[in-house]
């Protein structure tokens, strides 16, 4: 059986504040060993689907179809920077975003949707962020951290959030390829 490694996403909007955000973090680059994520890779992940038979891709486009269409636009706000360290020195450097109750409503449908079509089960809690940078090792642990207090209380950058996006996710040497399957726009029928 042939499969996809897919993802549900919401994109950033690279408005000026957002890209203003991203050149920003470029302060960070010698206290590590950075891969900046491009522009138009960063997203939110709402849903990791790992390697998914292509006979059920169908059955989640219909699914989100119908999440999407009953789901309005909302908006969302972009508060800061954070820091996931993984074991062995990697991590992730993101932008945190503030609490959302839509958000989060949206993350709890598209779990009760898309449980029964024999997805992995979610084991960690949802943090809704923008991963935009990923490193192998910190040189200087204690400035990053310092760097992402002075500027943990910025002023909010508002983001519209209008679609949902299913994402196919290609592996390689130097990194993962994104390319999207499917476009959802909230609030209106995606038939």
């Amino acid at each position: 059986m042939l499969n996809k490694r897919l993802f549900l996403a919401i994109p950033i909007s690279p408005c000026d504040g957002v890209l203003g955000l991203l050149k920003k973090a470029e302060e960070v680059d010698g206290f590590g060993e950075f891969k900046w994520v491009p522009v138009e890779f960063v997203h939110i992940t709402l849903r990791f689907l790992g390697d998914t038979p292509i006979t059920h891709i169908a059955q989640i486009c219909e699914s989100i179809a119908q999440i999407a269409s009953k789901t309005t636009p909302f908006r969302i706000e972009i508060q800061g920077y954070g820091l996931f360290q993984h074991f062995g020195g990697k991590g992730v450097l993101w932008l945190s975003l503030a609490p959302c109750a839509a958000l989060q409503e949206l993350h709890s449908l598209i779990h009760k949707y898309l449980s029964p079509i024999c997805l992995p089960a979610v084991t960690s809690p949802f943090v809704p962020h923008f991963t935009i940078a990923r490193y192998k090792r910190l040189t200087h642990p204690d400035r990053l951290t310092h760097w992402i207090r002075q500027h943990a209380s910025m002023p909010p950058i508002r983001m519209d959030v209008c679609k949902i996006m299913l994402m196919e996710s290609i592996l390689h040497p130097t990194g993962s390829k994104h390319i999207p399957v499917m476009i959802w726009r909230l609030g209106v029928s995606n038939e």
